[in-house]
């Protein structure tokens, strides 16, 4: 009920899976990474990236006509290498 609909094509909120929970269908393909813990300690609530293979791609997005966009995103870079 806090995610606003009104133009949104598509919300992750990464909880176990990749799918799109704004009802659009513009569910993710996870290509090798893995669920992960969140910012917030709760468990499969984001995914991990090892190397540059792994990936999610939303098929979807790449049909519409969509040219302005807004992305928000979490991200925390493992300064490990």
């Amino acid at each position: 009920s806090y995610v606003p609909t009104n133009g949104l094509v598509g919300y992750w909120p990464f909880n176990g899976n990749a799918n799109d929970a704004s009802g659009n269908g513009n569910n993710g393909t996870v290509t090798g990474a893995t669920l992960s813990t969140d910012r917030k300690g709760m468990t499969n609530n984001s995914y991990a990236f090892s190397n540059d293979a792994h990936h999610i791609i939303i098929n979807g997005l790449y049909q519409t006509s969509i040219t302005n966009y807004t992305i928000s995103t979490w991200f925390k870079k493992n300064t490990a290498v």
